[in-house]
């Protein structure tokens, strides 16, 4: 996000010293829709920055842009690593809320992953969850790696989600590349959120794939406790969920 900040303002003021010319020649190659658009895109997104510099954030010394392949934009490669750095980030207002860490060990293949902690908040809930799991994969419960796209908790409902789950969505992506797992049962909101992010097309009802791994969408265990009768509706799509793996 610093560096972000750093070249939007460069670019305001190139951008605003490139305003004169326009009315020479140079108007002629000037979509100015396009030139609009782009600077009311560069204003909001500095509106925010600065927001967050009102929290205290300090930004880096001014960048060269001509330099800027040069800065290392990896995340680390270890499960315990990635979660060191998350709890260190400060790219949106939950940060200070942060609670969640993912549930996992070093065999784990399979990637349950919720939209938010809610499920894992309820350990009665989420125990009852993870026995259904267990029973009908037949699996043990070792080998589920459990996490959530936003990995702090929400504290109120005036925060803007859609920008902390752009913000926390290249975590999980690490946590994928990390993990390998054989397949990713996304609960109801997770699934929506990925399918839309990167306009995934179901290959069958309630499936995409994404970067060659298979996303299943299951009801969310928090629905079914208000509404029993889905409880039927989750053990026939993990029945299915295991006959993909059984293929594998």
């Amino acid at each position: 996000m610093a560096v972000l900040y750093q070249i939007l303002e460069q670019m305001s003021s190139k951008i605003n010293t490139f305003v004169p010319y326009i009315g020479t020649k140079v108007y002629k190659r000037v979509n100015f829709v396009q030139y609009e658009m782009i600077l009311r895109r560069k204003e909001r997104i500095l509106k925010i920055l600065r927001s967050y510099k009102l929290f205290g954030i300090e930004y880096i010394d001014p960048i060269d842009l001509n330099n800027i392949h040069n800065i290392d934009h990896r995340l680390p490669t270890s499960i315990d690593d990635l979660y060191d750095h998350i709890d260190h980030c400060s790219l949106c207002t939950l940060s200070h809320n942060r609670s969640f860490r993912s549930l996992y060990n070093k065999d784990s293949s399979i990637v349950v992953v919720t939209k938010n902690d809610n499920l894992y908040q309820d350990n009665k809930l989420f125990d009852s969850f993870k026995t259904i799991l267990s029973h009908i994969l037949n699996k043990d419960i070792n080998s589920f790696y459990f996490t959530a796209l936003l990995k702090c908790g929400i504290d109120n409902s005036k925060v803007d989600l859609e920008l902390s789950l752009n913000s926390c969505i290249d975590y999980f992506e690490q946590e994928i590349v990390i993990i390998k797992p054989k397949i990713i049962l996304a609960i109801d909101g997770a699934f929506d959120y990925i399918q839309s992010r990167y306009n995934l097309k179901e290959r069958s009802s309630g499936m995409v794939v994404f970067n060659r791994y298979k996303i299943v969408r299951v009801d969310d265990p928090i629905h079914i406790q208000k509404n029993p009768s889905l409880k039927v509706v989750l053990e026939n799509e993990l029945k299915k969920i295991k006959l993909i793996l059984e293929r594998r």
